[in-house]
């Protein structure tokens, strides 16, 4: 599993901390989910200033399909629908929560989802991206997501 993270400002407010995101805070991840399934970083890598952009663009990552993204051809291996519950709108209290959100299907967005079955042949799909969207490239890998 890979996640490609885009952060806007290198700290973020949790409850009343103010906390840095920084590199050795993802080092230090052993456990994902809420299983809390032993997971291993193998890899960290920082890259600052990356601007948020717009157009037709190869993506091997999962991405939502939301107003601004639009799927537009599978190149190579295999794709699947699944629905989640918006990251963006996120709430914990005795009456809102993920699960209670889900159960309830509110705001949930379907995501287009890449099945790796071998590394040599990574899934690719075309995807067009516009504003109120946006992607992020690193080198010579690209995430689809939120411009804000």
């Amino acid at each position: 599993m890979r996640f490609f993270l885009v952060f806007k400002k290198p700290h973020l407010k949790f409850e009343e901390k103010d906390l840095e995101v920084d590199e050795s805070a993802f080092w230090r991840i052993h456990r994902l989910g809420s299983k809390e399934s032993v997971v291993s970083v193998i890899d960290v890598r920082r890259k600052d200033d990356v601007k948020a952009e717009s157009g037709r663009i190869i993506s091997n990552y999962s991405f939502p399909v939301v107003d601004g993204i639009k799927p537009r051809e599978c190149l190579q291996g295999r794709w699947f629908y699944e629905v989640y519950t918006s990251p963006k709108d996120l709430l914990y209290s005795e009456k809102t929560n993920p699960i209670l959100t889900y159960l309830r299907k509110e705001t949930l967005i379907p995501f287009v989802i890449p099945i790796l079955v071998t590394r040599g042949s990574e899934p690719e799909y075309i995807v067009e991206v516009s504003d109120p969207a946006a992607f992020y490239r690193v080198d010579e890998e690209t995430v689809v997501g939120w411009k804000e």
